[in-house]
């Protein structure tokens, strides 16, 4: 295992998500912390090697936007993935999420 460590230069800025719009209007990736995606099965393990079954809604949200990342808003229409579910995604860092812009 290894430690990371990230600084950065006060004042640092934490989304949190609250706004849908800005969550819309956000990019996600699927983290590269976390171990066993892509699977059929629904089961991934987190960055602390935590198994995480994912919700169907979750699967089918991560499947779409694959390996290069996606905005939100589009995938969460397609997909018919609520904010709640994406958000859920970004606090257990399967998703990092970055504002547009």
């Amino acid at each position: 295992t290894h430690f990371e460590f990230f600084l950065g230069k006060p004042p640092v800025q934490r989304i949190d998500w609250k706004d849908e719009e800005q969550l819309r209007a956000a990019t996600a990736t699927v983290s590269p912390c976390i171990h066993g995606w892509p699977t059929p099965s629904r089961v991934i393990f987190d960055r602390d090697y935590v198994p995480i079954q994912l919700t169907d809604e979750e699967h089918a949200f991560l499947t779409k936007l694959g390996d290069e990342g996606a905005l939100v808003g589009p995938v969460m229409t397609e997909e018919e993935t609520t904010a709640d579910a994406v958000r859920g995604l970004a606090d257990k860092s399967v998703i990092l999420l970055a504002p547009r812009g």
